[in-house]
């Protein structure tokens, strides 16, 4: 089984108190076989390093989740989506990122550009 954090989620690690003790549990359930993730945009975003707990992956890792899972669940604020419709965002996703990297780099080699 997968996780992959993303968002607020890659706080996991933050989140300890006496009732939810979350490091304690992610640790089981990596002993018992699981693997997490979390996303490096997210952990860059809020200056966090590799978390014990998590690798830093990428929007293309989740991607490669994704297609090889049999079955997908999703925990968000706005709702879950059919696996086919999270493929579709997640690979629209990376492509819009591809897209904002080739601009950002024509732009800089502008005359006059800094």
């Amino acid at each position: 089984m997968n996780v992959f954090l993303l968002g607020k989620g890659v706080e996991c690690e933050d989140i300890d108190d006496e009732r939810f003790v979350v490091t304690k549990e992610i640790m089981a359930f990596l002993d018992a076989g699981g693997r997490t993730y979390s996303c490096s945009s997210c952990m860059r975003l809020r200056a966090k390093g590799e978390a014990q707990a998590c690798a830093l992956s990428k929007m293309s890792d989740l991607y490669n989740i994704i297609a090889e899972s049999d079955k997908v669940i999703t925990f968000q604020v706005r709702g879950t989506f059919p696996r086919a419709h999270l493929l579709r965002r997640v690979k629209s996703r990376m492509a819009n990122a591809s897209h904002r990297r080739k601009a950002i780099s024509r732009k800089s080699q502008l005359p006059g550009y800094a």
